[in-house]
């Protein structure tokens, strides 16, 4: 059977937000509650494996239950501007996720939720909505279950039809009937003064819903209560309105808007860096790995592909290379090979002597290829790009080549954007910048 899941964006954020402490960034982002919203999407991806997903969140436009209300939600704080600065951070980790992110002017996200969970029961889905509001409880069958947070955002807990009868007595439809009496605070649904949770349910329990209720209110032995109910029936009945989620909101969104796509590692892992999530990006970057075009070895040595790979630069206007030496001493090393790539991942290597002792290895003499290379090693109009070109200029210059123009430094480069880092080698910088760890034993031991 098919696995739905929908995720309350707004409630998710709010609990997130207060559940966690003040989180950081180095340079002052504030980001508890898009880390722990993002660690909740992670694991219900990795632990659920639903087929379907989507995020449901409220707009800014005053709703029905607005016009129903003026006081509805009025007392409501503004939210906080540190939350409001996170959400763009939110949605576009949603985005690169490939996840939808759905909404309706006039309606709350819970609308939208209990659409498209009529829409998935229709197709016999099991649908599984993750909410901080126990409102949804009304949404709860025998497709459908509610997971909720109850302490930080690791413990959570899956209401289905049994836990509801367990906690309330009653089955979950009958929830938004407690609520109509009882009233909910957070959403200043007024209910009836007097009345609490223990009350309600007891009279939900007995006569099934308020319209019975009412129907039956002279049954009502308690004087008080009885008087209490009668002056309030037109505020229960409106009460009820505004607690009942709406499940024909008229949207275009088709469930399968909704099938779970692959995500957008390359960008996640730029997010999750600019956050600094060490974390997710260490989780994803294998996925990266994996996505990686084929990198395209060519040999060359040969005159032939020598002047193929010369082509090659001229055309592009630039080249990435590496001296491979026999030794770390840039006074007396000699250069055994010249490696040159370029951003299609394929790269060249042009060997000066035999790879090792067993082959019988064509290769060119270096002369022969630094007299043609060596034109655009000093060409300022080719862009020479590598790591540490320092050693490079020594070594190179002992071979009676220059090094001049437009060269770009990634070592350099790496100062530059973070003067404070420990190391600049190139295996920390494919994991900062790549998500790519060359040694996986040191991807496991971290």
């Amino acid at each position: 059977m098919k696995k739905f899941i929908i995720i309350d964006g707004q409630g998710l954020l709010y609990r997130t937000f207060y559940a966690l402490p003040r989180l950081t960034t180095s340079y002052g982002q504030i980001i508890n509650a898009v880390y722990g919203f993002t660690i909740i999407l992670v694991k219900l991806i990795e632990e659920e494996k639903p087929d379907y997903i989507m995020v449901a969140f409220d707009t800014s436009k005053p709703t029905f239950r607005h016009k129903e209300f003026e006081d509805y939600k009025i007392h409501r704080k503004k939210m906080p501007d540190e939350l409001m600065t996170q959400i763009p951070l939110v949605e576009e980790i949603i985005r690169n996720y490939n996840i939808s992110i759905c909404s309706k002017e006039g309606y709350e996200a819970d609308d939208i939720i209990g659409t498209m969970v009529k829409k998935a029961e229709k197709r016999n889905y099991n649908t599984l909505i993750v909410t901080g509001d126990k409102d949804i409880f009304q949404l709860i069958s025998p497709f459908t279950k509610v997971m909720t947070t109850i302490k930080g955002i690791t413990e959570v807990k899956v209401y289905d039809e049994e836990s509801i009868r367990d906690k309330y007595g009653v089955k979950p439809d009958k929830i938004v009937d407690i609520i109509a009496l009882k009233g909910d605070s957070s959403d200043n649904i007024p209910g009836v003064p007097g009345i609490g949770e223990k009350t309600a349910i007891n009279l939900i329990k007995k006569y099934g819903n308020i319209n019975n209720l009412f129907d039956n209110i002279d049954k009502i032995s308690k004087k008080s209560l009885r008087e209490q109910l009668i002056k309030y029936k037109e505020q229960v009945l409106m009460s009820k309105k505004l607690a009942t989620i709406i499940t024909n909101v008229p949207i275009d969104y088709n469930l399968d808007d909704f099938k779970v796509k692959s995500p957008n590692y390359g960008k996640l892992l730029k997010i999750f860096n600019k956050l600094e999530f060490k974390n997710l990006a260490k989780k994803i970057s294998p996925q990266i790995n994996q996505e990686n075009k084929k990198i395209k070895y060519n040999l060359v040595e040969t005159k032939e592909k020598l002047n193929e790979l010369i082509n090659i630069i001229k055309k592009e206007k630039y080249f990435s290379f590496y001296l491979v030496t026999s030794s770390d001493n840039n006074v007396s090393s000699q250069i055994l090979g010249i490696a040159i790539s370029f951003k299609n991942n394929e790269t060249f290597y042009i060997p000066f002597s035999p790879l090792n002792l067993m082959e019988r290895l064509k290769y060119l003499s270096s002369d022969a290829v630094l007299r043609q290379l060596g034109l655009f090693f000093k060409d300022e109009k080719i862009i020479k790009i590598g790591h540490d070109l320092k050693p490079s200029f020594i070594v190179l210059n002992r071979y009676q080549v220059e090094l001049k123009g437009n060269n770009f430094d990634t070592m350099i480069a790496a100062y530059l954007l973070n003067p404070s880092k420990e190391e600049y080698n190139l295996d920390s910088l494919f994991w900062e910048y790549l998500g790519y760890l060359k040694n996986k034993e040191k991807r496991n031991n971290e």
